[in-house]
């Protein structure tokens, strides 16, 4: 003890602050009846760091020893006018933990509390002095009129929401308490409710809890100031936290009026579908029975509603509640006799069992969202809530439909909302949306497709590309890409000019039209011809021969124009052969092979800067003897390269890209490319490829089709990444990398396989491999 005096007492004051410190934590009675004369001496320091130290520890020190209170009182109510802010602060703190055991010993400091609430910006002690003035108003109702005033100055002006309760809790207790003397307070409350409401709004759930907690109070005494929000209130059932949820629903039972009780109870019904958990659902269910039933069904006005809403609750399962429902209908068909017969007619309804629908499953082969719709049609016809529809979702999903339970955490698989938007998000269509605008835009009546195929394709399209549009505009717009996509220009014309407003008028017109063109084409081609003696009959018999003739010396002109008259002995000016012309000639000369492959010996590719002809063109389906190919990987799988500098795109084969589904980009059916030759193939889709080539490594969008090869690297690919040919070193060069190209020639190439026993080292770039008595590893060798 004296050496802790000793420190209480040093010139140091760091010394003596670290003993306050200590001394504060192991403060027993003794202690502090023994030192609370050395450490009040302390409040009259010069120094505010000891002062605000030595009141803090006084603190500790009357908790123990009341009896130091009485003689320190004095000092301590002369540093709430300490000229430090550190000391007055400390000081406030210190009477208002006082104050809240007995706040009438403290009604004497009241004006001095009053001035500093109206001087002081510091809003944690202005926050201590509101709430100590909050316990003196009920002791003087004359002080609750003077704070009225300046707590609405500090409400309108503050920004800091923690003071903006503070406040507004302190001026509902105020006027609460002098209602009976002070009539016009109305604007105060309006004040505070329209406050109460931003809080309410807030993100923040402790100042919403906080907002519903003060707007309870309010309720109380001016339940109409309340009522007007009541709006905001049921928007609160729908939060994520329940203690809000079951605050709300405490507000909504005493804001229940004649005028309001049916709008909110069909809002608490609807939320009951959707309520999460048991307990919650039974409150709401309670909530529902005592709004309605409260001071003896004051509020209801049509007991027909009520009986239905009764009726409606006994389809809740799993309730613990059915012996208040039932005793709610007996009381109502007892007390209300005009009710007996309605009553009695919805009894049925309580033994009716509702015809079950077999559940469906998901597994991928149809659409999630014509899914979603038959789901929605069964849960309906089946009158599932949110939780059973939930667990029926679950229990609907098959094969890799049901992986995406592996992105839910385990507390949401039972909720439906959270199952839905990851089924949306991994079988959805919304992403295509902008592909179906496009192929909407597209769309054009096919060769003998019919105008009712046409508008039912366009009405699909629609729904799939404008299913957030409302109805009248997709109507409007559908009709617009119907008369877009006719391919009769004289129908086209005449639907537009008809301006329907809708598909079915633009189709029902369109069709009208087209018949009507064809019966007049079917009229205008038929004519009557009236015969009156046999001279007709032979006149026909000669025309037929003449036309036999003519038809004749057709054929016999056209057999010999296929025929060709040719000197058997004419030499080929190309490859000099005899039997054919140079432009019959299928010889490739070296000079011709580099022009038809677009390659200048040791020169970037000349023509790399044009941009492609319209439409998808490649040289070949296949590079056979004079192709020149370079070994890299595609997504990492190994494989041969055709460069093919006469494709405008570049291809990989079917089954290479059904290896890589997850970079598989689906598009639309009827695309296809050209070959030099004419043949034609279809465009299965696009792969979003990374393309390895020597030691670098390309992100490139190529097309999948039916080729030969596993890849034909085209024009697109080489101009982009500014490759350069070299066909006398068979090279070639991108950012001054060299990568070897080699011809696949069936004269020149073999491949064979060894097999050996034992560990070989193999070196690089080896050509020929050839001991009998090695037996090597399984490779695979190429000559070039």
């Amino acid at each position: 003890m004296s050496h802790l005096l000793q420190d209480l007492n040093s010139q140091n004051m760091y010394d003596a602050g670290t003993a306050m410190s200590g001394f504060a934590c192991f403060v027993t009675p003794d202690l502090a009846r023994d030192l609370a004369n050395d450490v009040m001496t302390l409040l009259s320091s010069t120094k505010p760091y000891l002062r605000k130290k030595a009141i803090l520890l006084m603190y500790k020190i009357f908790l123990k020893f009341p009896e130091a209170l009485r003689p320190a009182f004095p000092r301590l109510k002369e540093k709430l006018e300490d000229p430090d802010p550190g000391v007055q602060s400390a000081a406030v703190n210190v009477i208002c933990e006082l104050a809240r055991k007995n706040p009438k010993n403290y009604l004497s400091l009241a004006p001095v509390f009053f001035k500093l609430m109206t001087s002081s910006t510091n809003n944690w002690m202005l926050i201590k002095i509101i709430k100590l003035f909050g316990a003196l108003t009920p002791l003087e109702p004359r002080l609750g009129k003077k704070l009225i005033e300046p707590l609405t100055n500090l409400i309108h002006s503050t920004s800091a929401m923690s003071l903006l309760y503070e406040c507004i809790n302190t001026v509902i207790a105020v006027l609460i308490s002098i209602s009976s003397g002070m009539p016009n307070h109305s604007a105060s409350i309006q004040l505070c409710v329209q406050k109460l409401r931003i809080l309410i709004e807030d993100s923040d759930q402790n100042l919403k809890y906080l907002g519903l907690l003060a707007m309870s109070k309010i309720l109380k005494t001016h339940p109409k100031s309340v009522q007007a929000h009541k709006d905001l209130v049921l928007q609160c059932l729908d939060d994520k936290d329940e203690s809000i949820r079951l605050r709300a629903l405490d507000l909504l039972y005493g804001m229940v009026s004649k005028k309001n009780l049916m709008e909110i109870v069909k809002k608490l019904m609807s939320h009951m579908d959707k309520a999460e958990g048991a307990q919650y659902r039974d409150e709401l269910l309670s909530k529902i029975i005592d709004i309605c039933s409260q001071n003896n069904y004051q509020y209801i006005t049509n007991f027909e509603w009520y009986v239905s809403i009764l009726v409606e609750l006994t389809r809740i399962d799993g309730t613990k509640h059915g012996s208040v429902i039932a005793s709610q209908m007996l009381d109502v068909a007892i007390r209300v006799q005009a009710i007996r017969n309605f009553a009695v007619s919805q009894m049925p309804e309580l033994t009716y069992s509702r015809p079950t629908v077999k559940s469906l499953t998901f597994d991928r082969q149809t659409s999630w969202t014509v899914f979603k719709t038959q789901f929605d049609v069964v849960s309906s016809a089946n009158g599932w809530n949110n939780r059973v529809k939930a667990s029926q979702l679950v229990a609907s999903l098959r094969g890799s439909a049901a992986e995406v339970f592996q992105g839910i955490p385990s507390d949401k698989l039972m909720d439906l909302t959270t199952i839905e938007s990851a089924l949306d998000a991994r079988f959805g269509d919304s992403h295509l949306t902008q592909f179906y605008r496009t192929e909407l835009k597209m769309r054009r009546q096919k060769p003998g497709e019919s105008l009712l195929v046409l508008a039912a394709d366009v009405e699909l399209l629609m729904s799939l590309a404008y299913a957030e549009c409302p109805q009248d505009v997709r109507h409007s717009l559908a009709a617009q890409y119907f008369v877009d996509a006719i391919r009769d220009e004289d129908t086209q014309h005449a639907t537009r000019l008809m301006d329907a407003k809708d598909l079915k008028l633009a189709l029902a017109y369109s069709m009208k039209y087209e018949a009507v063109k064809t019966v007049s084409k079917t009229s205008r081609n038929v004519r009557s011809i009236e015969i009156e003696d046999g001279t007709g009959k032979e006149k026909d018999e000669k025309f037929d021969c003449l036309l036999e003739t003519l038809e004749k010396l057709l054929n016999s002109h056209v057999a010999r124009k296929k025929t060709p008259r040719r000197n058997p002995n004419v030499i080929c000016w190309k490859c000099n052969k005899k039997g054919h012309l140079q432009r019959e000639c299928l010889t490739i000369s070296p000079n011709w092979e580099k022009l038809m492959y677009g390659r200048l010996t040791g020169r970037r590719l000349p023509f790399l800067n044009k941009a492609p002809e319209e439409g998808l063109k490649v040289s070949t389906l296949c590079g056979g003897r004079n192709g020149l190919y370079l070994e890299g990987s595609i997504c990492s799988i190994p494989c041969l390269m055709l460069v093919d500098t006469g494709a405008n795109v570049s291809l990989v084969r079917t089954d290479l890209a059904q290896k890589l589904k997850e970079n598989f980009i689906y598009t639309a059916p009827n695309i296809s490319f050209k070959t030099a030759t004419g043949e034609k193939a279809e465009i299965h889709g696009k792969l979003d490829a990374a393309i390895e080539c020597g030691s670098r490594k390309f992100q490139h969008r190529i097309y999948v089709a039916d080729i030969t090869d596993l890849c034909i690297l085209g024009l697109d690919f080489l101009q982009k990444f500014n490759f350069t040919v070299d066909l006398e070193k068979n090279e070639i060069w991108t950012g001054g990398e060299e990568i070897p190209l080699f011809s696949v020639n069936a004269e020149h190439s073999k491949l064979c396989s060894v097999l050996a026993k034992e560990k070989t080292i193999i070196p690089a770039r080896s050509n020929v491999l050839s001991r009998e008595s090695q037996k090597f590893l399984k490779i695979q060798i190429r000559h070039n």
